[in-house]
């Protein structure tokens, strides 16, 4: 195919290394080109067809770690269900009366200054209608002002004519309860207020793309360092396609800019993927979810593997056989794999969906609650299950509460703690193969606690240098691969603060290996010299 330049026109020998599909004659057209061409370069690029419909595949082969893609919000709010947030600056709001904007009278804010901001658009369509903000309708309200403004304002934001192209699945919505709920507490509380007149059908359009495509994505922390969950529409990042193996690495810095990174290595042409659905969940939950929420099944390798790559997250154990045989989904049964017992479908379906009421309603700060549900679920569930995973992680977060406010970390608890961490990173290095946040999150509490560990077995001489010397190299090894994974992280972000943590606390094991490894040596010697002392 005959390559132009994009500035002349010209027969063209140079390509843009980035994006691999820009051409140019020269490198002066190149540069000259630059200021334009950077606000579209990128190594990735929309494809279609009749599956998927418009989606993103990789310009070129990509490496791991590489940036793909950095994009803000066109649009962001609060999410169904939300706390009280400033609709501003989207803080979560203390007390059970928080102040109101005193321009429209309606809208929750932190104060004067955010009365203005992204609660502009909205609270002059509210002013003098005397009606209270639900937090279910200020992101479509707002969708909806930004649409209605590419008629009516004078330099409208065409990005917003993007928006209605986006999937919808309408049809499957239509009559649903998800449906009828937007009818009746966003549809119908605004036509009431005066807002919308006659468009329903814009509004329930609005919806639709709102939960199709937007991102979760989390709010401020305020004061007391509590945060809400909010949403966001990326235009862009909304046409990656979903995987429950994504092979794409997704993080949102605090002023909600979306970095999208290739977590593996990614051959030209290949699909780029993200996982819908979050990573601990089971088959069965996720297709429920996928299915609920963006109206299709999931046909990936995990979902269409009755193991989940041999990671059993969806597999329980055999109510006759017990541990000796592991149940696994069987188009609508469930098989036992020693004695070929069945089960129906709906008979676990709804021994999951109780299991979650379970976690749902678990005191989080009860250490000896979450540790007798472990058992029981433990009769019932795989190691591996999705919710024994959730429940080990709970645990984890448990022990690292309690050890913190330990003179002496108890060591019982440190070693519950070190094989609750064995036990999880197997399955998530199968799950997310490559840049993981969890994969991070998880390393570093598990070095911390062997180091600690190894530090009080020391102490108590429970074991010699040499052997805390091991310990501490193990505990080198699983923070160096934690570094790695969390350095992809936003330096403002939760995580990108614990990577900086983690680089210092890196640099000081490895100095304290160093001392213990010279006062190994220097023991060594003296020892030999006693040996040649008593022989003379």
């Amino acid at each position: 195919m005959k390559r132009e330049c994009q500035v002349c026109s010209a027969p063209a020998s140079f390509t843009c290394q980035n994006c691999a599909q820009t051409h140019y004659c020269d490198r002066n057209h190149q540069k000259e080109d630059w200021p334009k061409h950077k606000l579209r370069c990128a190594p990735i690029l929309v494809a279609h067809n009749e599956t998927l419909g418009r989606h993103l595949i990789a310009a070129r082969p990509l490496r791991q770690g590489e940036l793909l893609l950095r994009e803000r919000p066109l649009v962001a709010g609060p999410r169904v269900g939300s706390t009280p947030v400033c609709v501003s600056c989207y803080r979560t709001l203390p007390g059970p009366r928080p102040r109101l904007c005193g321009r429209c009278g309606g809208a929750w804010v932190c104060g004067a200054p955010c009365e203005g901001g992204a609660h502009a658009s909205e609270c002059a369509a509210l002013r003098g209608r005397n009606v209270a903000v639900n937090a279910q309708w200020v992101l479509p309200l707002r969708c909806y002002l930004g649409v209605k403004g590419l008629k009516t304002d004078p330099e409208p934001d065409t990005r917003w004519q993007d928006v209605l192209g986006l999937e919808t699945h309408e049809k499957e919505r239509r009559g649903s309860v998800r449906w009828s709920v937007i009818q009746r507490f966003v549809v119908q509380e605004l036509q009431e207020a005066g807002v919308i007149s006659n468009d329903a059908e814009l509004m329930h359009k609005l919806c639709s793309i709102i939960d199709v495509n937007s991102f979760e994505i989390r709010g401020p922390e305020n004061a007391s360092g509590r945060a809400e969950r909010l949403k966001g529409i990326y235009l862009k990042a909304s046409l990656m396609s979903h995987s429950c193996v994504p092979n794409t690495h997704l993080a949102v810095s605090n002023d909600f800019q979306l970095v999208l990174r290739a977590a593996v290595p990614v051959e030209k042409g290949e699909i780029i993927s993200f996982n819908y659905t979050g990573p601990i969940k089971s088959t069965t939950e996720r297709q429920d979810m996928l299915s609920e929420e963006k109206y299709f099944l999931c046909r990936c390798e995990r979902c269409l593997d009755p193991t989940e790559l041999g990671t059993h997250m969806n597999s329980l154990n055999c109510p006759a056989c017990h541990k000796d045989g592991i149940l696994t989904k069987h188009e609508t049964e469930w098989t036992c794999s020693n004695c070929s017992k069945t089960l129906k479908d709906d008979v676990v379906r709804t021994t999951i969906f109780e299991a979650r009421r379970v976690l749902d309603t678990l005191d989080l700060q009860n250490q000896r609650a979450l540790e007798a549900v472990l058992a029981r679920f433990s009769r019932t569930f795989h190691p591996n299950h999705a919710i024994m995973i959730d429940l080990k992680q709970m645990l984890i977060e448990r022990y690292r509460s309690n050890l913190l406010v330990e003179v002496k970390p108890c060591k019982k608890l440190l070693r519950k703690k070190i094989e609750l961490c064995r036990q999880i990173l197997p399955v998530i290095r199968l799950i997310e193969p490559g840049i993981s946040r969890l994969r991070g999150l998880t390393l570093y509490a598990f070095h911390l606690s062997i180091v600690l560990l190894g530090n009080r077995e020391f102490e108590a001489r429970e074991i010699t240098r040499k052997e805390l010397i091991s310990k501490l190299e193990e505990a080198e090894a699983f923070l160096k691969e934690a570094v790695f994974h969390l350095s992809y992280e936003p330096k403002d972000s939760p995580e990108g603060i614990l990577f900086q943590q983690a680089e210092t606390a890196l640099k000081c094991l490895q100095e304290t290996i160093t001392e213990y490894q010279e006062d190994e040596r220097a023991q060594e010697h003296r020892n030999k010299g006693i040996r040649r002392g008593k022989r003379r």
